[in-house]
């Protein structure tokens, strides 16, 4: 998920903090203008622009990070919801079918918030886990 961070709207999320001025251009030029390339047995591949994502292995990307993602909580509005570096948890308990549609909502609008900030979900990695004292399921 770091990679897949959208520098416009990471500086539009900046600014939303009151990061503004030197500090908002100086945030803006660590971001741009960035290539990457490969080495692979001593052949290196041409150069790259990056488009997206935040300097991984760097001090700043996991802040960055967190900024971005900080305001998805407000997506839920009758689940928890859980952020841990780029893994996310909802949940909630489950006691009805009216518990159900309060759990999809709120699933829903993380889904939403997703499309609407250019963050794919790994659905190979989105699992369901149920905890009950009930034998029967």
């Amino acid at each position: 998920a770091f990679d897949r961070v959208d520098h416009r709207l990471l500086v539009r999320k900046l600014k939303k903090f009151g990061i503004g001025g030197t500090l908002l251009k100086w945030f803006e030029d660590y971001l741009t203008n960035r290539h990457q390339r490969v080495t692979v047995l001593g052949k290196t591949s041409h150069s790259l622009p990056v488009l997206s994502g935040v300097p991984q292995g760097s001090i700043l990307g996991p802040l960055l990070f967190v900024i971005y993602v900080n305001d998805l909580p407000q997506e839920t509005s009758t689940s928890s919801i859980a952020l841990y570096a780029d893994d996310t948890k909802c949940y909630r308990p489950v006691r009805s079918h009216k518990d159900e549609q309060y759990l999809q909502k709120d699933l829903d609008g993380i889904n939403n918030w997703c499309e609407l900030w250019r963050m794919d979900l790994n659905q190979s990695k989105c699992e369901v886990l149920s905890v009950t004292r009930n034998l029967k399921l």
